[in-house]
């Protein structure tokens, strides 16, 4: 119910996507309930829909803790039971990596609602373009799939928080994965460090449907998501990560001409940045 009597429906959209004979047509937006803005005029309608949409992640985001925590607890147990096969080590050693991603992520939601993002460490380092190859790895993907991995030679140290940055580049591999699911016929994915004195900047292109024109500037909104599937958080919490870090993260499509498909860049600085 709008201020002053007036009423607001919560609503999903899915533009009607272009069509071509030689491209799949591009990821449109699935809007998750927001107002409805056609019918709020009053700005700050929008701003309360994002409010208890956020508070109900924050609350989803804590009930997780306590399923992760039992599942840590049963690979813990099932270590000391599978004893010298290396299989079911090997197996065990992938969930409890999820795990720990898993955790990270739903501590960096919980921080992100409540606005209690802190600053990484001005003293911490890290060689991005090991935390790129690992989270290359870590991604699961169809082995028909390839992706191309371009590092440079010398470690690329930057400041900053390991983990978190990987968990943005994890994010950027694994959605541009989901976006070649049928397409067998594909190139794969490129994954592609380049940096210079100032910044470091890590490319991930898909040959997949490319990103609508209408969706590009609301992508990195919470709630926004290209699947139905999805939860429309992980673009914004990568992006945050990003700004958080005094980088930024971006998006674009690619042209028929290049290949199409999309590119998502992540941008972050070779050096500490004094203030917020």
């Amino acid at each position: 119910m709008r201020r002053g009597g007036q009423r607001s429906r919560p609503h999903a959209r899915c533009d009607e996507p272009l069509k071509s004979r030689d491209r799949p047509p591009p990821r449109d937006a699935v809007l998750l309930p927001l107002v409805d803005e056609t019918d709020a005029p009053d700005p700050t309608l929008r701003a309360d829909a994002l409010l208890h949409v956020g508070q109900l992640a924050a609350g989803v985001a804590h009930e997780l803790r306590n399923p992760l925590a039992v599942i840590e607890t049963s690979v813990f147990l099932l270590q000391e039971q599978v004893g010298e096969d290396p299989r079911a080590a090997r197996q065990l050693r992938r969930i409890t990596e999820q795990l720990r991603i898993a955790g990270a992520i739903v501590n960096d939601l919980l921080d992100t609602v409540r606005g209690r993002n802190a600053p990484p460490s001005p003293t911490a380092t890290f060689d991005l373009a090991r935390v790129v190859r690992e989270a290359v790895a870590w991604v699961p993907r169809p082995p028909r799939l390839a992706i191309a991995l371009r590092l440079p030679e010398d470690p690329v140290v930057i400041p900053g928080d390991a983990r978190r940055i990987r968990q943005v580049v994890v994010n950027l591999v694994a959605n541009a994965v989901q976006s070649l699911d049928g397409h067998d016929d594909s190139p794969g994915i490129a994954v592609t460090l380049d940096s210079d004195e100032r910044a470091a900047h890590v490319s991930v292109r898909d040959h997949g449907p490319g990103i609508a024109d209408t969706l590009l500037p609301r992508l990195f909104e919470p709630f926004v998501t290209t699947r139905a599937e999805g939860t429309g958080l992980g673009l914004a919490l990568s992006r945050q990560i990003a700004r958080d870090h005094h980088g930024d993260l971006r998006a674009e499509s690619v042209s028929p001409a290049e290949g199409g498909g999309a590119r998502f860049t992540l941008t972050l600085p070779r050096h500490a940045v004094e203030g917020p």
